[in-house]
């Protein structure tokens, strides 16, 4: 069965790796179940808790991705500034680029 994760579109692909390299820290393993994560924020689901996630990206393994997902959300060390400088770093530009942002 095809995982959630594999019919992702290329922009969205590319800018998943740009954050990985915030996420991961020097664990690969995290890469994936953030990858899953931010897929799963973006479905059209009725709970974005962990639970649905799971189900929603991995449905033929949901255990093994709800404790992933878990792990990732609530035990993983990674730092919230290093992420969203890697968010300001690819998005600003864009934004700009586009006319909906004039710096002060």
């Amino acid at each position: 069965m095809e995982r959630q994760g594999d019919r992702r579109d290329a922009a969205f692909e590319a800018y998943l790796n740009v954050l990985s390299d915030a996420i991961a820290m020097g664990h690969a393993k995290r890469i994936a179940p953030f990858c899953d994560y931010c897929t799963g924020l973006l479905m059209p689901l009725e709970r974005k808790s962990v639970e649905p996630l799971a189900a929603a990206t991995a449905p033929e393994q949901v255990s093994a991705q709800h404790q992933s997902l878990l792990h990732l959300v609530g035990e993983a060390p990674w730092f919230d500034e290093k992420l969203l400088s890697k968010v300001c770093d690819v998005v600003l530009p864009r934004i700009v680029e586009r006319g909906g942002w004039s710096a002060p």
